[in-house]
């Protein structure tokens, strides 16, 4: 998937993600990205290493270890997305198409270079345990399985016609499973016949039907999951031109299958839903303030990526376009967690996120990239520690604390007032609290305290003084206590006046 990457400000904007910015990625051009999870990749260390193409005047193929650059390469063509493969520990590849033909590059420091016999466009790759790559290659419509050994091809295979997109991983047995997006469905299959001298052949089945795109596959285990991008139909007016264009609108959902056997259960992580927006953010930086002029919208969500944490847990990851937000399910082992919120607001989000199908174990959380129209973020979400003291209460828990969720379900309690609010009234008539009370309460090893200011009605002064203090035992029933002033409660060296000499 293309996005686009140049930037629409005119000066470079200050984020709260300023740190996260990888060098030299900010507005190269059309920066190129996949949601296949082949984009990040770890070494021995647990450093990870990110792969980044930009289309445009200047095309470029980027490298970071961590948030170092570690090479450059200009490019000859409009590149694809790149894909880093893992052919062993201690090798790392990049594998990418430019003008619809295959390059790779041996290392991250030499340069890509043509492979011969294949002409195509790079939808994914990945290596075996014996150290093969594996290439899946759209010429236009056909598609075609390549295995590749030391960067030359080897064999190939047809898989049909009519495909956009396909994403391939290895399972345990070294089996290869493939998820293809044909032109009005989402298919998966196995591959067979992947030995030396085995014919290649692909028995595929239908597992989405109209119009889902943007497929991408995580084997756990030995069960496939396919998280992909659902189908969108635009909302009710006047503009009605084809079926075709009346289908393919704004909007969507974000879909999971998880394969049971021969079926799949099917889950909705996210549907969209019509929003009122603002047409810009509030502040002076972006003028309009509070008076900026609303927008209703429908909401539209980037590709979604899927992977397994260092918890060995699936999750499921994708960018709401409208509210600039990272949403987040896990898949909780028979059922799927409510969405959360990730990250954000990033302004100028675009799609998709960048994840690796696997984190080592041992890392603290996921390493993941949010692209924006001017720049790419490499960021870490932190899980939380699953162990607990032994006399600890558990008031509520998040769905990333679980590992495993069966017959219960997930709710939220709605808060309720209290029937006797206001706890903290004001006082009687004529007293020097009987117009107003406004309290600060904390929390005590013993109790509650509240410092409060307040307002009496004989007081021609609207502000409210300081000075009111009352406690409780059970934060429910509380007791003034005769108000001191500032001077008399709080004393610094012995004196009562706190003014600087």
């Amino acid at each position: 998937m293309s996005v686009l990457g140049s930037s629409i400000y005119p000066v470079r904007p200050v984020t709260q993600f300023d740190d996260l910015a990888l060098p030299g990625a900010d507005a190269k051009g059309r920066c190129q990205a996949s949601n296949g999870g082949r984009q990040i990749a770890f070494d021995r260390s647990g450093v990870p290493t990110v792969a980044m193409t930009f289309g445009g005047g200047g095309p470029q193929l980027q490298t970071w270890h961590g948030m170092k650059l570690v090479t450059t390469h200009f490019l000859s063509g409009e590149p694809s997305a790149p894909v880093l493969v893992q052919p062993s520990p201690d090798a790392l590849e990049v594998w990418l198409s430019i003008d619809s033909w295959v390059y790779r590059a041996a290392d991250l420091d030499s340069p890509p270079q043509r492979v011969s016999d294949a002409p195509g466009t790079l939808l994914d790759a990945c290596a075996d345990r014996r150290g093969r790559v594996w290439l899946v290659v759209s010429r236009g419509g056909p598609l075609e399985l390549l295995e590749t050994e030391g960067g030359r091809v080897r064999r190939r295979a047809s898989l049909g016609t009519d495909a956009m997109a396909a994403s391939v991983q290895t399972d345990s047995s070294d089996r290869l499973h493939l998820s293809v997006q044909r032109r009005y469905r989402i298919t998966y299959g196995v591959v067979s016949g992947t030995a030396d001298n085995g014919s290649i052949s692909f028995a595929e089945r239908t597992a989405a039907e109209p119009y889902g795109s943007n497929p991408v596959l995580l084997m756990h285990g030995d069960r496939p999951m396919i998280a992909y991008l659902g189908e969108s139909c635009r909302h009710s007016g006047d503009k009605r031109w084809s079926q075709a264009w009346q289908r393919m609108g704004r909007g969507g959902y974000i879909g999971l299958l998880v394969g049971d056997g021969d079926a799949w259960r099917r889950f909705t992580l996210a549907d969209s839903r019509q929003v009122v927006m603002r047409h810009r953010p509030i502040g002076e930086a972006y003028g309009g303030g509070p008076h900026d002029q609303l927008r209703v919208r429908v909401e539209e969500f980037g590709p979604p990526a899927v992977c397994v944490g260092p918890d060995e847990v699936p999750q499921v990851i994708w960018p709401n376009l409208d509210r600039r937000w990272v949403y987040s399910a896990r898949f909780l082992g028979s059922q799927c967690s409510d969405a959360i919120e990730v990250r954000g607001p990033i302004e100028g989000l675009v799609g998709p996120c960048l994840l690796p199908k696997q984190t080592p174990p041992g890392e603290s959380g996921l390493h993941a990239v949010w692209l924006t129209k001017g720049r790419c973020y490499l960021d870490e979400l932190i899980l939380p520690c699953r162990e607990f003291a032994a006399a600890r209460t558990i008031d509520f828990t998040q769905p990333d604390v679980l590992s495993f969720q069966e017959g219960i379900e997930s709710t939220v309690e709605p808060m309720r007032l209290h029937s006797g609010n206001p706890v903290i009234s004001v006082g009687k008539p004529g007293t020097f609290d009987d117009a107003g009370v406004v309290a600060d309460v904390v929390r005590l090893a013993d109790g509650w305290r509240a410092d409060y200011s307040y307002r009496s009605r004989g007081d021609q002064s609207l502000e409210f003084r300081p000075g009111g203090e009352a406690v409780s035992s059970d934060g429910l029933s509380w007791t003034k206590l005769t108000p001191k002033s500032l001077a008399d409660r709080y004393r610094v060296d012995g004196s009562a006046d706190h003014r600087y000499p």
